[in-house]
């Protein structure tokens, strides 16, 4: 997970839904990257 973080960025650490990486789901952030 920390490692995604810090591939992701400061900037997209924070979701537009206001909740961190960390505190969404592996399948949220999974969709984010495949929405990327």
């Amino acid at each position: 997970m920390v490692a995604i973080k810090d591939m992701l960025g400061d900037q997209t650490v924070i979701r537009a839904d206001g909740r961190k990486v960390d505190e969404l789901r592996p399948v949220r952030i999974t969709r984010h990257f495949t929405d990327v």
